[in-house]
């Protein structure tokens, strides 16, 4: 009659619960990883989106290139009268940048507006940079459009 486990048995038990451990672990530090990408793509989302309403409340003649700094990067700033309401975490608002591109597509009418946002991830241990593209369409109220 047997009244102990031997030393083989104790080992195997103590092998797989520390493989059971390892696994929990890695998979909970693959969700905080997922958990930090969302977030980025939330942020860069409330930017663009931000952007787009701020040129949608323009008047529709103002809305060019030349007066939404359209065609070029520009970095994020904390300051920016857009995101007042909203606080970013100071170290994730240095790695995002913005650019609005704005097309005629019938003059007087109708015009694409693009707002890209672009943010540098640290993707095992390397820089990359992931982008996110709105678009919309801003058509002039007071014009009827006629296709």
């Amino acid at each position: 009659m047997k009244k102990a486990f031997s030393l083989a048995e104790i080992m195997m038990a103590v092998m797989i619960f520390f493989m059971g451990i390892v696994g929990v672990y890695y998979l909970f530090s693959q969700g905080s990883v997922e958990l930090a990408k969302s977030s980025y793509v939330t942020l860069a989302t409330t930017i663009a989106k931000g952007e787009v309403d701020r040129i949608k409340t323009s008047e529709f003649y103002l809305i060019k290139n030349e007066n939404f700094q359209g065609g070029s990067w520009d970095k994020i700033k904390d300051g920016d009268s857009i995101y007042g309401i909203i606080k970013f975490p100071e170290d994730y608002i240095d790695r995002f940048e913005k650019k609005i591109e704005i097309e005629d597509i019938i003059d007087k009418r109708l015009k694409k507006v693009v707002v890209s946002v672009r943010w540098n991830e640290i993707v095992k241990g390397q820089e990359k940079w992931r982008q996110l593209n709105f678009p919309t369409f801003v058509s002039n109220s007071r014009v009827y459009i006629y296709f």
